[in-house]
This record gives C-alpha cells, structure tokens and sequence, in this order.
C-alpha cells in the first residue's frame, strides 16, 4: 500500500476512533459539509471525527499513473489507512454519484487487493434539496465501497429538502435553540413543528435482498411523491429484518399516502419479504427530538441534484 518512499501509517491503537469524514461536494456552502460538521459535533467523546478536504487536487484516475500518482492521492490513501472508519456524505448529481467522490474512491481502491478501503467500516449519508435525500447517489456509493471491499455499514442516513434544513451558522436548524415563552405562559404556537411518525418492521428473505436495491429504491421513490411525505429511517437490525420509521407532516397525510402506497407495497416489497410486515407504533414526533437521533432518509428522484 505504500508509495516510493512513503510508507503508509496504520490507525493509532487506544483512544477515541478515528473517524475520516468525505464530503463528495466540492461546493464552498456545500449541504454535506454542513451535515458532516453537524455530525462531528453530535458525535460521542469515544469518537474523533476528521474533516477531509483533499478532493478537488486529485488528478484524474489513469492506470498509467497507478503506481506513481502523485502526493494529492497519497495524502487520501494515508488519511484513509490511518482512520478506524470512513464517515462519506454525497449528493446526487443527474441521478448518481458524482464523479470526483468516484474518481477518489478509484484511486483508493489501488492496489486493489491490498487497498487502504479494503475491511475498513464506512458509513454512507446524504444530503439534497430534493425530497430524496440524495439516496441514489447513496446506494450506488455503498455499490461501489462493497465492490471495493469495504465494509459498508446498511444503515441509511439522508438529509431531504437540505435548503431547509440549516440555519444561518450551518447548524442544523431542528437543533438549534428557539425563545420559549417563561414558565407558566406557554404558547402552543411556539412549540417545536410536529411530525406523524409511522414504525414498521419488515422481515425479507435474504436471498432474495441482496438484488432488491431496485424495488427498494422505486417503492421509497413512491413515497418521496406523496404529498406531506417528510421522509424515512431505515435500519438493518439483521437477520433479513429492517425497521422504518416513515414520517409524514400530518396525520391525515399519513393515512391518504399508506393507502396510495399499498398497491406498490404489494407489487415491489411483498415479494421480497419471507413474512407481512408489522406496525410496530404510530404518533406524533417531534422534530427537534427527531434530529438529535439523526437526519432523516427518503429516496430517489429522477433527477435529484445539490445546487452546485
């Protein structure tokens, strides 16, 4: 893994984990820098969260050069080795990955059997303007990382409607503090936005999982249409199973959008499952708590994109 002269620093043993975080932006108010500096300062003191900000210097990929590439992509093989995890943000430009994460990623992926990604855990996260939370760029990121040899983490993380989503420091605006009315002289109107959250989970037979990206990712497609539809966690939790957490802006929007979504539940994910899928729960939530836990998922557009 070293270069001519170089030689390839491993992750430091003991301490908080070193988290290497990549935004596939190169935008200066890019939404997923602003995401990933939101997450470095939510992160747990058991963690170091490290920004990466090499992406625009590197060269082209060119096998030619594959052996001697230059100090840009030695820096972002030796950030790399020396993280215990990769933290990636993209967003999604013209329905895909945009092409200098790609490039970075081609570049780490040599040598391939013995690149600095191989075995190392990377998490993948978005965000977009779109409904969509940027999750086809997302999926065809965790494509590539496995192809790589990564291990990609399956839990979905994406930031829908991003314009929104921060105030005028860069934080997140759920998490920032708004005036409350003193003790006593409480105005309902001043609370924190609600949302109807909806919890299911769905149990999938595996063999059958490992090609379903498709049908996942039209069905969560069908959802990012329906009016009130704010957006979704996903969570692996194993064994075939997932639990989703479907959030709509009202309750009315709610039921109107789950009874629109059957027919495509039926056609797309029933096939897929090895058992029906269960509600688990049904309320209101609301969204200042919601962002604490982490940003919402949804998915795909046909052509969402960052503003560039």
């Amino acid at each position: 893994m070293s270069q001519p002269g170089h030689e390839i620093t491993a992750p430091q043993s003991g301490g908080p984990m070193r988290v290497l975080c990549i935004s596939g932006s190169l935008r200066r108010d890019s939404y997923n820098r602003k995401l990933l500096s939101a997450a470095s300062g939510l992160a747990p003191p058991t963690a170091e969260l490290v920004q990466w900000g090499g992406l625009k210097a590197l060269p082209p990929f060119d096998e030619d050069d594959e052996h001697t590439p230059g100090p840009a992509v030695f820096a972002l093989r030796e950030a790399i080795a020396r993280a215990d995890a990769l933290l990636i943000a993209t967003p999604q430009y013209n329905a895909s990955l945009p092409g200098q994460l790609k490039n970075a990623l081609d570049w780490a992926s040599r040598p391939y059997e013995t690149n600095v990604l191989r075995g190392k855990p990377v998490a993948v996260i978005g965000a977009s303007p779109s409904p969509s939370g940027a999750a086809r760029s997302q999926a065809e990121a965790r494509t590539v990382l496995a192809a790589i040899g990564a291990d990609v983490l399956d839990t979905q993380l994406a930031l829908a409607r991003a314009h929104e989503q921060f105030d005028s420091y860069g934080q997140l605006a759920a998490d920032t503090p708004s005036p409350r009315p003193p003790s006593g002289d409480a105005n309902p109107n001043q609370e924190d936005s609600s949302m109807y959250a909806i919890l299911r989970r769905n149990s999938y037979d595996a063999t059958k999982l490992a090609h379903a990206e498709p049908a996942l990712a039209e069905f969560q497609a069908m959802h990012a249409a329906q009016p009130g539809y704010c957006g979704s966690i996903v969570v692996d939790i194993g064994d075939g199973q997932r639990v989703a957490v479907n959030l709509w802006a009202t309750e009315r929007d709610a039921a109107a959008g789950q009874t629109a979504l059957v027919p495509h539940l039926r056609r797309l994910l029933e096939p897929l499952m090895s058992g029906p899928s269960q509600l688990v729960g049904a309320g209101e939530v609301v969204a200042s708590d919601l962002a604490r836990s982490g940003p919402t998922t949804d998915q795909p557009s046909a052509t969402t994109q960052e503003q560039p």
